[in-house]
């Protein structure tokens, strides 16, 4: 695949030339449900999947979780991460061989994950005093950024022996604009309405969609493009970003569903759909 976008050590350098202003996040897609966020000072990144370990460590069925495009940052070279988050445990979100190596390069960074699993990041050699446990709506100031975990189903709702969730969404809010970032979740009673306590300026929702072949390889499945949509429109949200779609071939819905749907029931409803490496501005 070739690039469209800047990659590599380019990217990290517009990442950390990016001017933001008030009332404004800078936004980089690193595919699946990576992205990298900035506000004026300090840049988040989340659910980052920068290797090919799921093919490395033979999990599930040869060629499932082949990737689609090469990395487009080498995590050893992430020098300007300021906090991290993992929406839950699955590898491509909380990859070991992305986040042991940015821990060493990103010497100072938080890592924010589910309390429920925050083991799993001491067993990659990352201090317990850079973790962070979430909790299901303990809000957490990260310098510029306040984070509000919500608990989500992926597909039902799972806790350890202490009560800690498995799986997040999470509410970012930065320099004036706040983010919804789904994770892995399907629609459920009372998520609708605990994010309608916030003002959502952009929603990244999952749009992958789930299945009967997937059920069959245990790929578990997230919201299909329709219910994004509705979902979104549903916490009014002013701007609608489908993810999830673009990694993996036989874990995805066709981004161009979910643009006809929204051109069919929805036309006034603003999206955008990233490609990989893509640098966009909002400013509410």
């Amino acid at each position: 695949m070739e690039y469209r976008y800047k990659f590599d050590s380019a990217l990290l350098k517009e990442i950390q030339e990016t001017n933001v202003k008030d009332g404004t996040v800078a936004i980089w897609n690193l595919g699946q449900e990576g992205y990298a966020f900035k506000g004026e000072r300090e840049v988040l990144y989340i659910d980052l999947y920068l290797s090919d370990s799921i093919v490395e460590d033979e999990l599930g069925p040869e060629g499932l979780f082949t990737r689609d495009f090469p990395p487009p940052l080498n995590p050893s070279k992430i020098e300007n991460a300021n906090y991290v988050l993992c929406s839950h445990f699955h590898q491509d979100h909380m990859d070991h061989a992305t986040l042991r190596p940015l821990a060493k390069s990103s010497t100072d960074a938080l890592f924010l994950v589910p309390a429920s699993h925050t083991f799993l990041l001491q067993k990659m050699e990352i201090p317990e005093s850079r973790i962070i446990g979430a909790k299901h709506l303990q809000s957490v100031q990260l310098g510029e950024f306040l984070i509000t975990p919500i608990a989500v189903y992926h597909p039902v709702d799972e806790v350890d022996s202490q009560g800690n969730h498995f799986y997040f969404s999470f509410v970012i809010q930065v320099n004036g604009v706040t983010i919804f970032h789904s994770g892995d979740t399907i629609y459920f009673p009372g998520l609708v309405e605990e994010l309608s306590k916030f003002k959502i300026d952009v929603a990244f929702i999952n749009s992958n969609g789930r299945d009967w072949m997937r059920d069959q390889n245990e790929v578990i499945g997230n919201m299909n493009y329709r219910e994004a949509v509705e979902f979104g429109r549903a916490i009014h949200a002013d701007m609608l970003v489908p993810m999830h779609f673009d990694m993996f071939k036989t874990n995805r819905e066709n981004p161009a569903y979910f643009v006809d749907y929204l051109f069919s029931t929805h036309r006034n409803m603003k999206f955008h759909i990233f490609t990989v490496g893509e640098r966009f501005i909002y400013h509410t």
